[in-house]
């Protein structure tokens, strides 16, 4: 059996703590304020030739018109929040199972480890992600490192199925 469908075992089994997981990169597109980038963070499920990440619905220096707005609403969008959706498909050209960035290289690209009590495949954790992915909802808001967003949206998918991220892989 290889990896992706082999049944990883437990952290507290008979293998030596936490699992990597070969085909699951967490990559990071580091934050550029001063020329108006907010960076990104998005899941790439390489085996599967998937990836996820949290967008605003609609880009944050434009009105629902599509007409550009002023700074301090810019502002108020990005602080205050505005609906989110998974993988920017409506204004940043993302699919169903592509980020807008998918071909692309973060660069940071994260490793990440299954730390469950639970014995389960790669192929079973990257339905796990999948489905939260899928279920994700709600606004997409940046407020300094907090908020609804695309970290956020990283963090709480690793967790729901019992990873971590634990190097950087581009070395």
């Amino acid at each position: 059996m290889d990896n992706e469908t082999e049944p990883l075992q437990a952290a507290g089994g008979e293998s030596e703590g936490p699992t990597l997981m070969p085909n699951i990169e967490i990559h990071r597109k580091p934050i550029k304020l001063s020329e108006g980038d907010y960076g990104h963070w998005w899941t790439k499920l390489g085996s599967i030739d998937e990836s996820y990440g949290w967008w605003p619905k609609k880009k944050v220096s434009f009105d629902e018109n599509g007409k550009p707005v002023k700074v301090t609403k810019k502002i108020w969008n990005t602080l205050g929040g505005v609906e989110g959706e998974l993988n920017g498909q409506t204004s940043f050209k993302g699919k169903p199972t592509k980020d807008p960035y998918h071909n692309l290289r973060g660069k940071e690209v994260l490793g990440v480890q299954y730390t469950g009590s639970d014995e389960k495949s790669e192929a079973t954790i990257m339905q796990e992600m999948k489905q939260f992915a899928n279920g994700y909802s709600g606004n997409w808001r940046w407020t300094f490192g907090f908020g609804q967003n695309c970290h956020t949206f990283q963090e709480e998918m690793l967790e729901n199925s019992d990873l971590e991220i634990v190097k950087d892989k581009k070395k």
